[in-house]
């Protein structure tokens, strides 16, 4: 086991049963293009690495807050785009929540308080939003991240 400093994505869909218990091969495929058309070729864009999915809903990390938030805005943008033509009560939203501190790195998993936090953020965000903690806002670097119908909140 080792610690590094990192940050912290967690993702999860919302209203994930209700939306298979009423259509769930539907929802599944759509979820399956989500993760293998935005969630992972963004990862790779951005220099994340995917620590495990949870059926719904996803862990990452990256070296960096910029990335990260880059990551979250991108993906989020995207789904929103990609959902537009649903009507609203079959829409898929995601929450993204995001940290950055120590976590433990053991084999291929991450442990820690600060991925515990990381999945609070994303557990109180808006759906279609992101949730960032004070750490990840002191490390952006970068202010040229466009937000398009997102809120985020600190």
């Amino acid at each position: 086991m080792e610690k590094k400093k990192r940050s912290i994505v967690a993702g999860d869909m919302v209203g994930f049963s209700r939306l298979v218990e009423e259509d769930e091969l539907n929802t599944i495929k759509r979820q399956k293009v989500i993760n293998e058309d935005i969630i992972y070729p963004k990862l790779k864009e951005n220099n994340g690495r995917l620590i495990k999915t949870t059926g719904d809903g996803f862990l990452a990390i990256f070296a960096n807050c910029d990335e990260s938030l880059s990551f979250a805005v991108e993906t989020q943008n995207q789904i929103i785009d990609q959902e537009k033509i649903i009507i609203p009560e079959k829409k898929i939203w995601y929450r993204i929540g995001v940290n950055y501190g120590e976590i433990i790195f053991d084999n291929d998993d991450i442990y820690g308080n600060e991925v515990n936090v990381a999945s609070r953020v994303e557990s109180i965000c808006e759906p279609g939003g992101i949730s960032i903690t004070s750490s990840v806002h002191k490390k952006l670097t970068k202010n040229n991240i466009k937000l398009k119908n997102i809120g985020y909140q600190i």
